[in-house]
């Protein structure tokens, strides 16, 4: 293995290649919307790249190898050099009380607009000192024809700042269609807590308080290239 190590740059161990360093070309590839350290972990080193190099001060990367290594490599960067999708969750958060005859009275607790790019969680919470509530959402995006997926989480929690109750759920969803998600409940039944974790309200099972969040997930827009 080669080991190049530079002061300012960060340089990544490749593989020593079989070729003449005569036949090796060098390239800069600079990078508009995800930055160096990432390419290592999104991008394979091809056979036939000698050497790559991370400039976290431009932004950029720099590739020794072949030309057909090096333009292939170029060319799987700009797969992932992409513009992220930033994602828009619009939320409701509900608390509902069931009495004894079933009927169900809703109050609505807190309507955030949550936003994140791609698949990196989000949350939000309604605190009062450590009691309140938390809520976080995590969009799993689409890949090869399957449904894209949400994940939503909810805690409450007590003057200490520990959990009272929580729900998570994960089910496909349609982008700009709103979806009963999660819920929560402090009622003993099991079955009624399942019920209600899934966002369901049941109503022949007594008196009893519980919440359930309503998600509608939109994109939003497109984030321009990073300065």
């Amino acid at each position: 293995m080669r080991n190049y190590g530079l002061a300012v740059v960060a340089a990544l161990s490749i593989g020593s290649t079989a070729y003449a360093q005569g036949d090796a070309v060098t390239a800069t590839i600079p990078l508009n919307h995800i930055d160096a350290k990432t390419v290592a972990t999104k991008v394979k080193i091809l056979p036939g790249i000698d050497q790559l190099t991370c400039d976290f001060n431009t932004n950029s990367l720099i590739v020794r190898g072949t030309q057909t290594s090096v333009d292939s490599f170029k060319s799987e960067v700009q797969q992932v050099d992409v513009e992220p999708t930033i994602y828009q969750f619009n939320m409701r958060m509900v608390q509902y009380r069931v009495n004894a005859d079933g009927k169900v009275a809703e109050m609505t607790l807190m309507s955030p607009v949550i936003t994140t790019t791609g698949d990196t969680p989000a949350s939000c919470s309604l605190l009062d000192g450590q009691a309140g509530f938390t809520l976080a959402v995590t969009l799993v995006k689409a890949t090869e024809g399957k449904p894209t997926s949400l994940t939503v989480e909810v805690e409450q929690t007590d003057d200490q700042g520990e959990i009272i109750c929580s729900g998570k759920h994960k089910h496909d969803v349609l982008l700009g269609k709103a979806n009963r998600f999660v819920g929560m409940t402090d009622a003993t039944d099991k079955a009624l807590r399942a019920a209600a974790g899934r966002g369901v309200i049941v109503t022949d099972k007594g008196a009893y308080t519980g919440y359930y969040v309503e998600v509608t997930p939109m994109v939003q827009t497109v984030v321009g290239p990073t300065p």
